[in-house]
C-alpha cells in the first residue's frame, strides 16, 4: 500500500495537479492584497473611518467594563451566548433573560 503512495505521489499527473492547486492558493492570496488592500479600516460612520485596532480596542474595552458590571454573571452569560451561536439556526438571537 505504501508503495502504491509513493508511486502515485512521484506521479506527473499528481504533481500537475498539486502545482494547479497551488498556484490558485497563491493567486487567491494576491488578488485579495490587490482588491481589498486599500480598506484598512473595520467600518466608516458617516464618512469617518474607524480603524481596526480602535474597533478591537473598544471592544475590550466594553468587555472589561461589562465584566467588572457584571462578575461572575458575565462568564455564565457570555458561555450562554457562546453556546446559543454554536447551536442556533443562522440570523436566531439569543433569548433575552
Amino acid at each position: 500500500m505504501m508503495d502504491n503512495l509513493r508511486t502515485a505521489a512521484n506521479s506527473v499527473v499528481l504533481k500537475i495537479i498539486f502545482g494547479i492547486i497551488i498556484v490558485s492558493f497563491i493567486l487567491t492570496g494576491v488578488s485579495g492584497y490587490l482588491i481589498g488592500g486599500g480598506k484598512n479600516y473595520a467600518a466608516k460612520v458617516n464618512g469617518q473611518e474607524i480603524g481596526r485596532g480602535q474597533f478591537e480596542n473598544a471592544v475590550a474595552s466594553e468587555r472589561n467594563r461589562m465584566q467588572q458590571q457584571l462578575g461572575d454573571q458575565f462568564s455564565e452569560l457570555a458561555g450562554e451566548r457562546k453556546l446559543h451561536e454554536n447551536h442556533a439556526p443562522a440570523g436566531a438571537e439569543p433569548p433575552d433573560r
